[in-house]
């Protein structure tokens, strides 16, 4: 032990004694270093403006936040509400608990009022809905997603929005097709009315012409019966105090029907003259034969 000491005292330097002026002049040649090193930093940023300042500032808390991030994930959940309810969904970056501010969501604490959780592409959904934890009654994490099966996730439903849309496209023009036959079934059905119509308004006209030409028939103006024997009637009615005989009854009671079906017969025997007038009468031509003979 005493040989072991003696070596180690043996192997420490021998420093050289300092004396106390010695020992201020060497600390103040330390202070004028850091003053010169202090001044040279100052004279450095002096030289920048405060815009590039500013600059560094942010970059230094860009990179701290940075360094600080924790990792977060996109993951698959199942929501259960109070209700009974159950919902799948998406929740992105980890962001489980948030809150509105404005038109935004920022992270909050779970026991911060009106914090809930965005549920994404629930229910097929291209989108989220806000569900606050006060609606929430347990969530459970099914599975990590990475960023190209939330694309495909996406992409699922825009696709199946594509789909529905040109079937509710071709739907819409199946109900115009069906519209347009029933608006022309409706077009036909309307001219078959009208013509329904027609047809009877002229049956019914052909009847009275009828029933007007019958008296005509029954009464015929070349037999006397007209204007001058309704006064014969009606003045021997005056003297004699009855009617001549049933007959001229009658035709005092429908003279003025007789009135009508006669202009009507009057312009139907025009018609007929005017056809005859301006139609062309082929004549008829008989065959004469001739015979011829020889003398022998």
């Amino acid at each position: 032990m005493i040989l072991t000491s003696i070596a180690a005292a043996l192997l420490v330097p021998l420093l050289p004694a300092q004396s106390p002026s010695e020992a201020r002049s060497q600390d103040k040649a330390q202070a004028r270093a850091q003053a010169n090193k202090a001044k040279k930093k100052v004279k450095k940023q002096d030289g920048l403006t405060e815009k590039q300042k500013q600059a560094i500032i942010r970059r230094k808390i860009l990179e701290h936040r940075r360094q600080s991030r924790t990792v977060k994930r996109n993951v698959k959940v199942r929501v259960r509400l109070r209700n009974g309810e159950s919902l799948i969904g998406v929740v992105k970056e980890g962001r489980f608990v948030e809150k509105v501010r404005g038109l935004e969501f920022v992270p909050a604490d779970i026991r911060t009022k009106g914090a809930g959780i965005r549920l994404w592409y629930y229910d097929n959904t291209d989108g989220y809905i806000f569900l606050p934890y006060t609606m929430i009654r347990t969530y459970k994490i099914l599975k990590e997603l990475t960023g190209v099966e939330i694309k495909a996730i996406r992409d699922r439903i825009l696709e199946r929005r594509r789909k529905a849309s040109e079937l509710a496209k071709k739907r819409l023009m199946e109900l115009k097709r069906r519209e347009q036959e029933l608006l022309k079934n409706k077009n036909a059905s309307k001219k078959l009315d009208k013509l329904a119509k027609n047809l009877k308004e002229e049956e019914k006209k052909r009847k009275e012409e009828e029933r007007l030409l019958a008296l005509i028939q029954e009464f015929p103006p070349d037999k006397g019966w007209g204007p001058k024997k309704i006064e014969e009637i009606r003045i021997r009615k005056v003297a004699i105090g009855a009617f001549p005989d049933a007959k001229s009854k009658r035709f005092v009671e429908v003279f003025e029907d007789w009135v009508k079906g006669y202009n009507l017969w009057k312009a139907l025997k025009e018609k007929e003259s005017k056809k005859v007038k301006n139609g062309k009468v082929e004549p008829v031509q008989g065959n004469s034969g001739s015979s011829s003979g020889k003398k022998n």
